[in-house]
This record gives structure tokens, C-alpha cells and sequence, in this order.
């Protein structure tokens, strides 16, 4: 049993990890809602919030959020591109 747990470990050790894929970058609101429609929180608080004040629930999605925040959260509460419900 030791012989297994000592395989598998030398296993793991020896496999890398696959990089993740770079979250995509949205020229336009109108590009982002094509594959998020109701747009995308940055943290579930984020969403709560939108939903709070009558949008839609959007993606939650730290990576898209980060990479998509500076040009499309213009009102910088967390949601990019939020839409209403």
C-alpha cells in the first residue's frame, strides 16, 4: 500500500500543470454580452448588488472581470456591462 501512495505521489510530481488559458479581453460591451448576456461581477458581493438594483444576474468571473474592468465597468461597482432584468 505504501509502494502505491509512493507512485502516485512521484506521479503528481512529475505531471505540470497546464497553464490556464488568458480570460478574453472584449473591445465592446456589445461584444461581451454576445457571450456573457448579463455581463460579469467580479465576486459574488459584486452580483448580489446588481441584482439588488434591479439587473440582471451576471457571470461571476474574476479573471474576465479583471481583464475587461478598465474600458467596461464604467460606473466601477464591480459589474461589467450589467444589464437590466
Amino acid at each position: 500500500m505504501q509502494l502505491f501512495g509512493v507512485l502516485v505521489l512521484a506521479f503528481a510530481l512529475t505531471v505540470s500543470p497546464q497553464a490556464l488559458p488568458a480570460a478574453t479581453k472584449y473591445r465592446s460591451c456589445e461584444a461581451m454580452l454576445r457571450d456573457y448576456p448579463a455581463g460579469v461581477a467580479r465576486d459574488m458581493k459584486a452580483a448580489r448588488r446588481a441584482v439588488a438594483n434591479g439587473m440582471q444576474k451576471p457571470k461571476v468571473s474574476r479573471a474576465v472581470y479583471e481583464a475587461n474592468k478598465g474600458g467596461l465597468d464604467r460606473d466601477d461597482d464591480g459589474v461589467t456591462c450589467e444589464q437590466t432584468a
